[in-house]
C-alpha cells in the first residue's frame, strides 16, 4: 500500500513557522479541562522519558551543556539555525528545552514535526493530539498533521503484517477527522490489500459519496480493478458460488469501469476496458481499448503483453508473435521467465506443438523458479535469502517427507487414427505418486502451500508463482489429523473436476497414501457452494459404496481467509517422467492413466449399485435399448457450441437402427428429486448412468464429452478444433480402450463456435452409421 495524499512538509517550512514564532507566545491563555491537563501532564512524563532514553544518548556532549545553560531566546535562535542546517535531533534537544518553559501551537506542531522527519513518527503524532486538545484556534492544522502521520504509521504497521493495528489507526483519524476523503481511501487500500474486500468496496463507496471527482475516479479505479479480478477465473477461484460471483462482478464492472475512465481516461482505466470487453469476448473492441492505452504509454511492456494476449484470442498468431518477441527482447532479466510462461499459454490454442513455446515453459520453471527433483517434485525453491521469508511464513519448522511412494510408473501408449487429421494420440503416462509434508502451511486464494523455503501452487499450474505468493504474519490454524488436499483452480470447471479430482478421488480409495497409518482420510477441498458436484460425488460414494466411504473421513471446506498448519498432508500428484517432460502446451491437463481408468471402474460400479438398489436417478428410458445402438449428441452453447447443431439431430433421426439422446446439462437435483422413492438425486450419478451403456458418444470439444470417462466401451466422435491443440478427448479415449474419431467437417479455433452445414451433418451422420454396431449387450446390471 502506498499512502496517498499524505502532506509532505520539508524543513523549510518547519524554519518559516518558527521563525513566526519567534516571539513565544507566553500570553497565550487556553481554557482547558482537567483531564486534558491530566493527558498533557502523562504526555510531557512520557515525552520526557522517550527523550532521556533515545534522543539524548545521541546529543554530542558540547550540545547538552548548551541546551542545560541557554536562556528561551537562545534556544529559540539555536533552534532555527540548526533546523536550517538540517540538524533536526540537535535542534529538538533546543526545543525540548524550551517546551519546558514556554507552550504555543508553533512550538509544540514544530516538535511533532522534528520528530516525524526524525523518524518518530509515533510520538510526534502524541505532540500533534497535545497541538489539538490545547490550541482551539490552529485545531484544523492540528487534525490535518495528526492525520497524515497516524496515516503514515498504519502503512507501516500494514508492512509489518500488524493490519488489526493499522486499521485501529485509521479509525482513530475517523473519530475526529471523518470527512478525510484521502484516509478512507488509503484505508479501502490497506482493506484491499489485506484480502477484506466487502469491507474495502465500502469505505470506496465512502469516497465516491464525498463528491470530490479527482478521488471518485480513483476509487472507481481501485473498484473496477477489484470487479475485473473477482470476474475472472484466478480472482474468484476460491469464492463461494464462483459463476454466480464471477457474473456479479462483470455486471459491476461495466458500471465502475465505465465511471473511471469517464473521469480519468489513463492508460490503466483504458486497460481495464479493455480487459472487460475480453472478458466479455468482444476481442476487437478489447483490441481498441488497449491500442489507446499502449498510446497513452508507449513504454509499458505489459500492455503490450495483454495486446499480444487478446490478438491469440483471435487466432492472431502473426501479431501475437510479433509483440512477444518485442516485449521479450526488451524485458528486464528478472520478468522474462514470467512472461515466457504467458506467452507459451497464450499460443497453446494456435500451435500447441510450438517447439519454442514449450521451451518458453521449461525455461520460466529453470530460469524463474529453481525445480527440485522428487520428492518435493513440483515445488519451487524461492531460494530463502533473507530469514523473513520463513518468520513471514510461519513454517520455521515445516519439511517434506522423505517417501515418495509411486502408485504407479508411466508406461507409453498410442492409439492410431485412420483419418486424416494433424495430430496424433501417442502419449508417454505420467507417474503417479504421492508427497507428504509435515507441519505445512496453506494459505491465501490461490491455495499455496509453503514449506520451508519450497511453494507449492497446486490451484494452477500455469500459476505465476513469484507474483502471486503473497504470506501473511497471521496465526495459524492447526490441523492434526492425517489430510489430503484436493484443491484446484477450476474445480467450477466440469472437465478439470472430473478429470483431475474425481480421478483423484478414485485412485485415492484403492491406493491410499501409505503413510496414513489410521486408514481415515480426512478431506481439505474447497467450499460446497463452490464446487456442489464435488461433493455430490463424494455423497453418492458415501450412499452406494460404504466400504469406500469407510475410509473417507470429514471434509474440511477450505477458506483462503484462513492460514492452515497441517502436521501431515499428503497430495496424490502425476507428472511425466524427466526424460519426456512437456509433451504439448495442455498436457498438464491430463490425468494419468491409472487414476482415469480407476474413475472409470469406479463410476461403472456405482451405477452397477444404484441400478440394483433402484436408486438411480436417470430415468430408465435413457438407458440402452434392446438392438439399438445408443447415441448420445452432446451440445453446447457459447464458446464452442454448434450453430444449426439439430441438423445432426435430423440426420440422425433417419436411421431407425439408432437410438439418440440429446444432452445438454443434467437436471436439477429439485427435478431428479420429482422421480420420487428412494432415489440419489445426483447429477453426477445421472451422468454416469447416462453415459455408462453409450456406445456412441459425439459432439463438440467442450464439457459434454468428459463423460466419455464413464462409458464401458464406447466410440468417441469429437469435432475437431482448427488447430486442434488440446487432446484430451482422445487421450481418455486412448487410455480406456475406446475407438476415437476426430470429426473434419466442422472445425473451429478454440475460442469461436462450430457451424454445423447440411452437408456436414449428412457425412457426419453416415459415418456413424457405418461404423456403429450395438458394442455393449444388454446387461440388467447396467
Amino acid at each position: 500500500m502506498r499512502v496517498c495524499g499524505v502532506m509532505e512538509i520539508g524543513v523549510l517550512l518547519l524554519i518559516a513557522a518558527l521563525c513566526f514564532s519567534s516571539v513565544v507566545d507566553a500570553a497565550s491563555r487556553i481554557s482547558r479541562s482537567k483531564a486534558s491537563k491530566k493527558r498533557e501532564a502523562i504526555h510531557k512524563a512520557k515525552e520526557t522519558e522517550f527523550y532521556n532514553a533515545v534522543l539524548h544518548p545521541k546529543l554530542p556532549q558540547e550540545i547538552v551543556k548548551m541546551i542545560e545553560t541557554a536562556s528561551p531566546d537562545e534556544l529559540l535562535i539555536e533552534t532555527n539555525k540548526n533546523i536550517e542546517g538540517g540538524n533536526l535531533l540537535i535542534a529538538y534537544g533546543f526545543l525540548h528545552k524550551l517546551l519546558d518553559s514556554y507552550s504555543s501551537w508553533h512550538l509544540v506542531s514544530r516538535a511533532g514535526l522534528c520528530l516525524e522527519h526524525l523518524g518518530f513518527k509515533e510520538e510526534a503524532a502524541e505532540w500533534y493530539q497535545q497541538a489539538i486538545e490545547r490550541f482551539d484556534d490552529n485545531v484544523d492544522e492540528s487534525k490535518e498533521m495528526l492525520k497524515n502521520v497516524l496515516q503514515i504509521v498504519a502503512e507501516e504497521k500494514y508492512k509489518e503484517g500488524k493490519i488489526n493495528e493499522g486499521t485501529k489507526l485509521f479509525k482513530r483519524i475517523f473519530t475526529f477527522k471523518d470527512d478525510a476523503i484521502d484516509a478512507h481511501y488509503n484505508y479501502a487500500l490497506m482493506l484491499m490489500n489485506v484480502r477484506h474486500y466487502e469491507e474495502s468496496r465500502q469505505e470506496f463507496d465512502n469516497v465516491i459519496a464525498m463528491g470530490d471527482r479527482k478521488w471518485s475516479g480513483m476509487a472507481y479505479t481501485a473498484l473496477c480493478d477489484d470487479a475485473l479480478r473477482m470476474s475472472m477465473n484466478r480472482g474468484a477461484s476460491l469464492v463461494k458460488n464462483p459463476i454466480g460471483t464471477r457474473s456479479h462482478f462483470f455486471k459491476k464492472a461495466k458500471d465502475v469501469c465505465g465511471r473511471a475512465i469517464e473521469i480519468n481516461p489513463s492508460a490503466h482505466n483504458h486497460y481495464n476496458i479493455g480487459l472487460m470487453y475480453r472478458e466479455g469476448l468482444e476481442f476487437s473492441t478489447a483490441i481498441q481499448y488497449f491500442e489507446r492505452a499502449i498510446d497513452l504509454d508507449k513504454d509499458s511492456l505489459y500492455l503490450k503483453q495483454e495486446l499480444a494476449n487478446t490478438h491469440s484470442r483471435m487466432g492472431h498468431k502473426k501479431e501475437t508473435e510479433e509483440l512477444m518477441d518485442y516485449v521479450i527482447q526488451h524485458s528486464n532479466p528478472e520478468d522474462i521467465p514470467s512472461r515466457k510462461l504467458s506467452f507459451a499459454i497464450q499460443m497453446a490454442s494456435m500451435d500447441p506443438w510450438n517447439q519454442r513455446m514449450m521451451q518458453y515453459r521449461r525455461d520460466s520453471t529453470i530460469d524463474g523458479l529453481q525445480l527440485k527433483a522428487p520428492p518435493s517434485a513440483f515445488g519451487y525453491n524461492i531460494g530463502c535469502k533473507e530469514d523473513k521469508w520463513t518468520a513471514a511464513i510461519g513454517a520455521e519448522e515445516t519439511k517434506i517427507g522423505e517417501i515418495t511412494h509411486i502408485v504407479h510408473a508411466g508406461d507409453d501408449f498410442e492409439y492410431v487414427m485412420e483419418s486424416k487429421v494433424s495430430f496424433n494420440l501417442s502419449f508417454p503416462d505420467k507417474d503417479l505418486f504421492f508427497i507428504t509434508y509435515h507441519n505445512a502451511i496453506v494459505e491465501g486464494p490461490h491455495g499455496f502451500l509453503v514449506s520451508q523455503c519450497e511453494v507449492l501452487a497446486f490451484l494452477d499450474v500455469n500459476q505465476d508463482v513469484v507474483d502471486a505468493f503473497q504470506p501473511t504474519n497471521k496465526a495459524v490454524t492447526r490441523v492434526e489429523e492425517e489430510t489430503v488436499l484436493l484443491l484446484h483452480a477450476k474445480m467450477s470447471n466440469y472437465y478439470h473436476l472430473t478429470a483431475e479430482v474425481f480421478s483423484r478421488v478414485a485412485t485415492l480409495l484403492n491406493h491410499p497414501p501409505p503413510l496414513i497409518e489410521s486408514k481415515v482420510m480426512h478431506i481439505v477441498t474447497v467450499p460446497r457452494t463452490q464446487s456442489p458436484l464435488l461433493y455430490d460425488f463424494l455423497n453418492v460414494i458415501e450412499e452406494l459404496s460404504l466400504d469406500h466411504h469407510s475410509f473417507l473421513g470429514d471434509v474440511t471446506e477450505y477458506n483462503p481467509e484462513t492460514k492452515y498448519q497441517f502436521d501431515n498432508v499428503h497430495l496424490l500428484s502425476w507428472g511425466y517422467p524427466a526424460e519426456h517432460s512437456i509433451i504439448d502446451n495442455w498436457s498438464t491437463f491430463l490425468p494419468a492413466k491409472t487414476s482415469a481408468i480407476e474413475l472409470n471402474k469406479l463410476s461403472l460400479s456405482l451405477v452397477l449399485e444404484a441400478r440394483e438398489q433402484d436408486r438411480s436417478p436417470l430415468d430408465p428410458a435413457l438407458r440402452k435399448k434392446e438392438g439399438l445402438v445408443k447415441v448420445i449428441v452432446c451440445g453446447r452453447t457459447g464458446v464452442r457450441g454448434v450453430q444449426h447443431g439439430e441438423r445432426l439431430l435430423e440426420e440422425l433421426q433417419n436411421h431407425d437402427n439408432l437410438q439418440i439422446i440429446e444432452f445438454t446439462m443434467p437436471p436439477s437435483e429439485a427435478e431428479l428429486k420429482q422421480r420420487g422413492g428412494d432415489i440419489i438425486p445426483s447429477r453426477v450419478l445421472y451422468q454416469m448412468d447416462l453415459f455408462s451403456d453409450a456406445d456412441v458418444i459425439i459432439g463438440p470439444h467442450g464439457a459434454g464429452l468428459t463423460n466419455s470417462i464413464y462409458a464401458k466401451n464406447a466410440h468417441i466422435y469429437e469435432f475437431t478444433l482448427k488447430p486442434h491443440c488440446n487432446r484430451c478427448f482422445g487421450y481418455i479415449a486412448t487410455v480406456l480402450g475406446f475407438e476415437y474419431t476426430p470429426i473434419t467437417e466442422i472445425e473451429t479455433f478454440y475460442h469461436e463456435q462450430y457451424t454445423m452445414t447440411r452437408r456436414a451433418a449428412k457425412r457426419i451422420a453416415n459415418q456413424v452409421v457405418a461404423n456403429s454396431k450395438p458394442m455393449q449387450p444388454i446387461h440388467e446390471e447396467l
